[in-house]
C-alpha cells in the first residue's frame, strides 16, 4: 500500500502531538513534585496519562488516517494552548530580565 508525502507529514505531526502531550504531562509532574506536599494521586494519574500517550503514539502507522485525524482533533488545541502559555511566560520573563538590567544601568 502506498502513501503520499502529505500522509507522511500528517503521521509525523500526529506522533509529535503525542510526544508534546507526554512533555506536558511530564512538566505537570515536575511542578507537582516541587510542592511541599505533592499530590501523589495526581502524580500517578499524570504518569498513567504519559504512559497512555506513549502507547497511543506507537499504536498507529501512516495508513491509519482515522486514528491520525482523531489525534489532531483531540490534541491540537491542547498542545497549542500549552505552548502558547509557555511562550508567553518565557517572553514575560525575558522582558522582566531586560527591564531589570536597564533599571540597574539607569540607577
Amino acid at each position: 500500500m502506498t502513501w503520499t508525502f502529505e500522509d507522511g507529514l500528517r503521521f509525523e505531526c500526529a506522533r509529535d502531538l503525542m510526544t508534546a502531550m507526554i512533555g506536558i504531562s511530564s512538566g505537570k509532574i515536575a511542578e507537582e513534585m516541587q510542592k511541599i506536599n505533592p499530590d501523589q494521586e495526581l502524580i500517578q494519574k499524570l504518569k498513567a496519562d504519559s504512559f497512555s500517550f506513549a502507547r497511543r503514539r506507537e499504536s498507529f502507522h501512516v495508513h491509519d488516517k482515522e486514528k491520525i485525524e482523531s489525534i489532531f482533533s483531540e490534541f491540537t488545541e491542547v498542545v497549542r494552548q500549552a505552548y502558547t502559555l509557555q511562550l508567553t511566560d518565557s517572553v514575560a520573563e525575558t522582558c522582566d530580565h531586560i527591564e531589570g538590567q536597564l533599571s540597574e544601568k539607569i540607577n
